[in-house]
């Protein structure tokens, strides 16, 4: 296993005659700082250490360096001659590229290993974007520091030393704190790396637990050949008629929720003739059902409803109650022995083992964390047309049926007297009921989980504040 023991954080600064890269120890007081400019040229000292790093395989860490740092100074490893306005040229190629993979260097080609925190962090993501500026707010950092002269133009040789290189060195110090706050991620990844193909050391917790499936399931049932290149196997729709996928054991006797599922039985999704892409965004549009004085609203991605702007505080009489379903779409899918069609029974066998392995490692541990988030990512990969999961018939049986499935339990549980429902969304229902029927309640909920096979989680309230069902402050009891 690689070790971290000589591990380097770094980064680079490029401008117009003006190339630095800091090197600090991750454990040890190392610091050096490489320039190739107009006014100095330390390049033969820089390719004897990227020899030294290559040889002994150290582990060299930073924040977005395979998207950017790393591809520069592989440039100029290949090219030990290369000017400084072509390293300059070289990274505005980057920069500017419609293509994410446009300048990657793969990790078979790199010189040594690289940890990417930023990949790691999946802040690769849109959705999750962050920059280390952003970082250094969160933790809460002695200073944050932005270059005070622009990036696109050249600079004088005391403003390099005065100001370029303090820059980058104040951002590798801050790298070097987030990596040993990720340190449990890093350490995990490195042990993972010994077993798990590919680039590991810089999935994402997601990519991990698809990467574990895909390995288990193997290379002939996950990807083909047929076109003469390796492609994953999936399997598009043209239409999704729900009736199909609906469980049998689906049943209400509250007239609005059989309203809902009839309306729900006749539908049934297409796909756009150009993208080849299932349409689910407004589908459910205006979709609800006012059960229990409560509004429950329907949605391909799931369900919600709460009561808005109102208090609650436990007392001898009544309790606040949550319920959540464990690893909801998951568990949906190994109980009812849901699968991609063109992976077959395999995919239920090795899905079934993530719960599992992730209840071998205690809450709260990295390892806990990646295999929770591995089965909820592959299911999300089930609707991602560049995954081996992709499937959108699967994804929509989870979805679809996991909505219903929670207004079977919210309909249970409305049969115990007095019981109030103050909020349902997605995966879990927080009520109110009083102390003295509460093992009704709970009686109701034994029912649900033998019926779906699911399992249920309880906590306790002793007050609660809810605007509404994304915004809610709750107290745990003693």
């Amino acid at each position: 296993m690689l070790s971290l023991d000589h591990a380097v954080v770094y980064d680079i600064e490029t401008l117009p005659n003006a190339f630095i890269m800091n090197v600090i120890g991750l454990f040890s007081d190392l610091d050096m700082t490489f320039e190739i400019s107009h006014f100095r040229d330390d390049r033969e000292s820089l390719l004897q250490w990227f020899c030294y790093w290559r040889d002994n395989k150290i582990p060299m860490v930073s924040f977005n360096g395979i998207g950017f740092d790393y591809p520069v100074i592989h440039q100029i490893y290949d090219n030990p001659q290369i000017a400084v306005e072509q390293i300059y040229d070289y990274a505005m190629e980057i920069i500017n590229s419609f293509s994410r993979f446009g300048h990657q260097v793969w990790e078979s080609d790199r010189f040594a290993p690289q940890i990417d925190l930023f990949k790691i962090h999946h802040f690769d993501n849109r959705a999750k974007s962050t920059s280390l500026k952003g970082l250094e707010i969160s933790m809460r950092s002695e200073s944050v520091m932005e270059m005070p002269l622009p990036f696109n133009q050249p600079l004088t040789e005391s403003q390099v030393r005065d100001y370029l290189i303090p820059y980058n060195k104040h951002d590798v110090k801050e790298t070097r704190k987030f990596a040993h706050i990720s340190m449990d991620a890093i350490r995990f990844r490195l042990q993972l790396s010994e077993t798990l193909q590919g680039d590991v050391l810089n999935f994402n917790d997601t990519k991990i637990g698809a990467k574990i499936l895909e390995q288990r399931l193997g290379e002939d049932i996950c990807y083909t050949r047929e076109y003469g290149r390796r492609e994953p196997r999936q399997t598009f729709r043209s239409a999704i008629p729900l009736n199909e996928i609906i469980f049998p054991y689906v049943e209400f006797r509250n007239p609005e929720f059989n309203r809902i599922l009839s309306w729900m039985r006749e539908q049934t999704l297409t796909a756009d003739e150009l993208t080849e892409n299932i349409h689910t965004k407004g589908v459910f549009t205006g979709v609800h059902a006012h059960v229990g004085d409560l509004d429950f609203y329907f949605g391909t991605g799931g369900i919600h409803g709460s009561v808005e702007s109102q208090r609650f505080v436990a007392d001898e009489t009544w309790g606040i109650y949550d319920i959540d379903v464990a690893a909801l779409y998951p568990l949906i899918a190994i109980v009812n022995g849901l699968y991609p069609e063109h992976l077959g029974k395999k995919f239920v066998e090795e899905y079934a083992k993530l719960p599992i392995e992730r209840n071998k490692h205690k809450k709260g541990t990295v390892e806990n964390a990646a295999f929770k988030l591995a089965s909820n990512g592959t299911y999300g990969n089930s609707n991602n047309k560049f995954s081996v999961f992709y499937d959108p018939r699967f994804t929509m049986q989870i979805t679809v049926n996991g909505q219903l499935l929670l207004c079977m339990l919210a309909e249970w549980l409305l049969m115990v007297d007095g019981l109030q429902i103050i909020a349902i969304n997605t995966d879990g229902i927080t009520y109110r009921c009083r102390r003295a029927v509460i093992e009704h309640a709970r009686i109701q909920q034994r029912i649900w989980e033998r019926l779906t096979k699911l399992k249920l989680e309880s906590a306790e309230y002793s007050r609660m504040w809810i605007r509404d069902v994304n915004s809610y402050i709750a107290e745990y009891a003693e």
